[in-house]
């Protein structure tokens, strides 16, 4: 059979720093502590034309505390030593610190596409100007959103964008009303972008995890969390515990040493299902191993969420041998698969190996 293969490499974003003439008044920053782990922010994004919805301030601080709770659960549930931090005000530590930053146009002027980019300048710019504000890397973007919705919502490197609208209240977690719903919408939708800014790209429970956990929610999680069974993969765990904000010490000092390619990694199909066999250099820097089991298409945006993850094992002298069964593989639409190795390094960067094992005939293409 003929393979198509293709590397690609991703290190975590750089993002630029806007450096507007004017931002809104400094805030006191936080106490400096060298023991201190790097914690995510909140930004509330207010356009020009728009005012905060009710009691925003108060009602996010018991939603972010859920969504924290929900990653830290599941993290425990998987035996890892990683958290989900969000920075919390230093006058009082019990809350969550929300930074207000207003907007320099209408809310016409943050679209679904290309908003994003224009609100994450005007979110730097503030920081820049307000320096010691800004904690960890992960930022997420809130907007609010009383009528039609708008704006950015998706995962943008180490940012992601969501709204906020008065009834996003964990008060209509699991109603099954058309409230409750919206809830679970939002609430999951939060934190699935979160988990981008994490570094988690997509992912879908295998057929065990689903009877058992239910919704991976880096999957269709994003409109079930608060209303039925959600859950964090394993492979996504392991992505966490090299994240900025929720690993659980320093980012190493010196950049990781990539391997990808060193391995001599190879994929075989078989009736079982697929065997990624390999032996990587030691030492080496890999924090984790992961494998997808990607259906259907595989190119552009969003046509990974139903690629079933697993964490592979390497031996001691960087060997692996595993198998991607197809007992734990949900059917797909078409016959077309492409496997990925995904290495996962102690820096947090991630490499991405990819193999095309059944590929559309060119006519198809």
């Amino acid at each position: 059979m003929r393979y198509r293969k293709g590397m690609k490499t991703i290190a975590p974003l750089l993002l630029a720093v806007g450096l507007a003439a004017s931002a809104p008044a400094a805030e006191p920053a936080a106490e400096p502590s060298a023991a201190k782990l790097p914690a995510a922010n909140v930004v509330y994004f207010i356009p020009s034309d728009l005012r905060p919805c009710t009691n925003y301030h108060a009602r996010l601080n018991v939603v972010l505390r859920e969504m924290k709770a929900f990653f830290d659960g599941e993290l425990r549930r998987h035996g890892s030593p990683a958290r989900f931090r969000l920075q919390t005000d230093p006058a009082r530590p019990d809350q969550i610190r929300i930074f207000t930053v207003h907007g320099k146009e209408p809310h016409t002027g943050y679209p679904r596409n290309g908003g994003g980019a224009k609100a994450h300048k005007e979110v730097e710019a503030y920081f820049a100007a307000n320096p010691g504000l800004k904690d960890g890397r992960q930022t997420l973007v809130l907007m609010p959103c009383e009528g039609p919705e708008y704006g950015p919502y998706h995962g943008w490197g180490v940012y992601c964008f969501a709204i906020d609208y008065s009834e996003l209240d964990v008060r209509f977690r699991g109603a099954k009303n058309p409230k409750g719903k919206k809830f679970a919408k939002y609430f999951g939708g939060m934190a699935h972008e979160f988990g981008h800014a994490f570094g988690l790209p997509h992912n879908h429970a295998t057929k065990s995890d689903e009877k058992a956990f239910g919704t991976a929610i880096m999957g269709g999680g994003n409109y079930t969390l608060g209303d039925s069974p959600t859950f964090l993969t394993a492979a996504s765990a392991k992505l966490l515990e090299v994240a900025d904000c929720s690993r659980p010490d320093p980012m190493p000092a010196k950049p990781s040493r990539h391997v990808m390619g060193a391995d001599g990694a190879t994929f075989e199909k078989t009736p079982q299902g697929v065997r990624v066999r390999g032996k990587l250099p030691v030492p080496n820097d890999l924090h984790a191993l992961l494998a997808y089991y990607d259906k259907d298409k595989w190119a552009g945006v969003n046509n990974n969420y139903d690629a079933e993850s697993f964490v592979v094992p390497v031996a001691p002298d960087g060997s692996f041998d595993f198998l991607m069964p197809l007992s734990e593989i949900h059917p797909g639409r078409t016959p077309y698969v492409q496997a990925q190795l995904r290495y996962v390094y102690k820096d947090g960067t991630q490499q991405l190996l990819r193999h095309t094992l059944d590929p559309k005939p060119e006519k198809e293409e």
